[in-house]
């Protein structure tokens, strides 16, 4: 079918290629969505993380100004009594005994409490990839015209990389396989309905596939 564009609208395209065109929009749209809200995420994470990181060092930071405060009393008070001892026996001429004091100030200790590296659980973000491109090949196989959508080939929602009989991917499956979660499936991608909140994802499916259906029966393209 050949067609030309005006204002970014397909002029001379069947109902069809509209509706694909429609829908790869909507994947696209959809990506560029999922794109926003896990940079979000990522920053939201990082932000906490390093909130975490410095709160921790900035605790250390204090406890260890505590420790030095404590030990530089400790210093300052240990000096004035042994100077006091000093005093003492130097006033009595015990020169063995100011020896001693001294030997023992040579073995006193002050010191900070060290810093050890200990490991801790953070939970980091990955990014894993879905089985998108596993899909995709299969539905991409060559299409045989003689296939036809039904109720038989459209059976294997809940294994979305099983194939058909006849040897070809079940399109079906591949919807579903791209919104099992509610949040990303809420409007359909050819009318853009919103569904309702309680409607089920097969019924949502059915909503899609219906819009190819009757194509089929009312695109006078295609007689």
């Amino acid at each position: 079918m050949s067609f030309f564009s005006v204002l970014g609208f397909s002029i001379g395209a069947s109902a069809a290629e509209r509706k694909l065109n429609e829908l790869f929009e909507y994947y696209q749209v959809a990506l560029d969505d999922q794109r926003v809200k896990s940079i979000g995420r990522i920053s939201k994470w990082e932000e906490k993380t390093v909130d975490n990181i410095k709160r921790h060092a900035s605790n250390l930071k204090t406890l260890l100004e505590q420790q030095y405060d404590t030990q530089i009393r400790s210093v300052k008070e240990t000096k004035k009594n042994y100077l006091s001892m000093i005093d003492e026996h130097e006033n009595i001429g015990d020169e063995q005994a100011v020896r001693s004091l001294l030997g023992q100030c040579t073995l006193l200790k002050f010191e900070l409490a060290q810093i050890e590296y200990h490991p801790c659980s953070i939970d980091f973000i990955q990014l894993v990839s879905k089985d998108s491109e596993i899909i995709n090949s299969k539905v991409n196989k060559p299409y045989k015209s003689q296939t036809k959508f039904s109720a038989e080939n459209l059976s294997d929602i809940n294994d979305p990389l099983k194939e058909s009989p006849t040897g070809h991917f079940s399109a079906e499956s591949t919807i579903c396989d791209s919104y099992d979660d509610d949040s990303d499936f809420k409007k359909c991608p050819v009318c853009f309905m919103i569904y309702p909140f309680d409607m089920a994802i097969q019924t949502r499916i059915d909503h899609v596939q219906s819009h190819y259906t009757d194509d089929r029966q009312t695109d006078p393209m295609q007689s």
